[in-house]
């Protein structure tokens, strides 16, 4: 029995278990790349942005606190925290600017996000 929990142990501490293997970031660079090169109007930008925080969530784990550090600001100063009584839902920080009418400069803000936080994403996952 003693042994057949280490094996277990060792098992579940495998790359096997974390959920998100080299193919799934391959996967994920593609679909960066793809959305910065397709997004090309400002409400496409603004829509799309929301997956781009997706994506970062699924990869950040695999980066040091270090790496993450200035997309970390970034994202935070663009983002809101949901919370569901005091706690953070599974999902996430959801973009400010998706679900509202934006005004002109909102707008410029949104894609500014948009543009700034696909490259430094793009940037991280392919350094």
């Amino acid at each position: 029995v003693n042994n057949l929990n280490r094996f277990i142990g060792v098992l579940c501490i495998s790359p096997l278990c974390w959920g998100y293997s080299d193919a799934n970031l391959e996967a994920d660079k593609l679909r960066v790349r793809d959305l910065m090169r397709t997004s090309n109007s400002d409400d496409a930008k603004i829509w799309n942005t929301q997956e781009l925080l997706e994506i970062y969530r699924r990869v950040s784990p695999r980066y040091t606190a270090e790496r993450r550090a200035g997309l970390e600001r970034l994202i935070r100063d663009h983002t809101d925290q949901v919370l569901i009584e005091g706690v953070p839902i599974q999902g996430g920080r959801t973009s400010k600017y998706v679900t509202k009418t934006l005004s002109l400069v909102v707008k410029e803000v949104a894609v500014g996000f948009f543009n700034e936080l696909g490259a430094s994403l793009w940037s991280l996952i392919t350094s």
